[in-house]
């Protein structure tokens, strides 16, 4: 479901209040995004996915969906039929975190580079994108994170500035969706076109002030009650 930022349910503002208190905290404290980093704060996110499986409807349907779509790139469902009409089939595009969305941008865009974190996902991937025949459409990065609690600033840095070398203004879509997403937000810079878009994944746990600091007057914001999907078209 599509939602107004002014529409969303109580339980869902406290939701997000309550994780963007914690990574913020945990970003000044520690240079980590705690929910994703922590080993305790990981372990707590799966038990409660793991309850939510159990008793949400909203958890039910989405994993259903899933389900019955192996190919739909793991964002809020009806995102995705949104994104699919922006697509145009000459787009070229840049991905932190690459996956099931890898190929199935590389079906509708004319390129899309990727880059990823986790080796043994990236040699998955690849091989993937072999079965699949559309290698020749990704360039499938690794910017390697050894360990998902114990990283380095420079392996940060070397994740995060992959986009470096990307030429200003080339890219007609940016998705934020693995390692560091609030450092890979602020190191975006000129890289999109405007009108361009960008797909932030799980954007329930990024900091308000940082979402409406990129927010255009077209931006759009889809929520199921477990996670949350952002869309901006680029100024």
């Amino acid at each position: 479901m599509f939602l107004s930022r002014r529409n969303k349910s109580i339980w869902w503002t406290l939701k997000r209040f309550v994780f963007s208190i914690l990574v913020h905290t945990s970003n000044r404290l520690f240079g980590k995004e705690i929910i994703h980093r922590s080993p305790l704060a990981g372990r707590i996110n799966k038990l409660y996915l793991d309850l939510a499986e159990k008793v949400s409807p909203a958890r039910r349907r989405q994993l259903r969906f899933h389900r019955e779509n192996p190919n739909a790139p793991w964002f809020v469902p009806a995102a995705i039929p949104y994104i699919e009409r922006e697509l145009r089939s000459n787009f070229k595009g840049f991905e932190w975190g690459c996956g099931r969305s890898t190929i199935w941008f590389a079906h509708r865009v004319s390129h899309i580079t990727s880059v990823e974190g986790r080796r043994k996902w990236f040699e998955e991937v690849s091989r993937q994108l072999l079965s699949n025949q559309i290698k020749a459409q990704v360039a499938l990065q690794l910017a390697e994170v050894t360990n998902e609690h114990n990283f380095s600033q420079a392996e940060i840095e070397r994740y995060v500035g992959a986009i470096d070398v990307i030429t200003d203004g080339s890219l007609d879509f940016i998705v934020v969706d693995g390692h560091f997403r609030e450092a890979c937000l602020r190191r975006i810079g000129k890289k999109l076109r405007s009108g361009g878009l960008l797909i932030i994944d799980n954007s329930e746990v990024l900091p308000q002030s940082l979402l409406d600091s990129l927010s255009s007057s077209n931006t759009k914001v889809w929520n199921n009650g477990i996670w949350e999907t952002t869309i901006i078209h680029w100024n």
